[in-house]
């Protein structure tokens, strides 16, 4: 394959991957906002602005962190268990500059179990996505 092309596919990917993260960050929200409705906790929830603060910070350095730690080196061989790991270490950077940001911008982290929640669905989202990706191209 030539270079701009796995180039173009390495942009692809990407674009991909923040899409899914943004829609799993999305989704862990409306997810936590259904059970806290479902189990009448209405009092405890949060409005999704105060999480508006952290879109811009898992997304673009989500896909820097997963581009380090080499998740975009794709190859058929690649195991499931590495692909996890990869993400796990992208996990931590992001982690890292989150509470970076909370402690000093001052910025609060109003439900965590709507990260909690994200990271499972990004997770998913992104293992599906690399084995598609997998399967179409090799």
């Amino acid at each position: 394959m030539s270079d701009r092309k796995q180039e173009i596919n390495l942009q692809v990917q990407q674009i991909t991957d923040g899409l899914l993260l943004l829609l799993s960050f999305c989704g862990s929200f409306a997810i936590n906002h259904y059970v806290t409705v479902l189990f009448g906790w209405e009092h405890l929830m949060t409005p999704f602005t105060e999480f508006h603060w952290m879109i811009p910070v898992i997304i673009p350095f989500g896909l820097i962190a997963l581009h380090l730690a080499g998740f975009y080196n794709v190859s058929p061989q690649k195991a499931l268990q590495k692909s996890l790991l990869q993400m796990l270490q992208a996990a931590l950077w992001i982690c890292l500059l989150l509470g970076g940001c909370v402690i000093f911008f001052r910025l609060q982290v109003p439900g965590r179990s709507v990260l909690l929640i994200f990271a499972a669905l990004a997770v998913t989202s992104l293992t599906i996505r690399e084995r598609l990706t997998v399967l179409h191209r090799f």
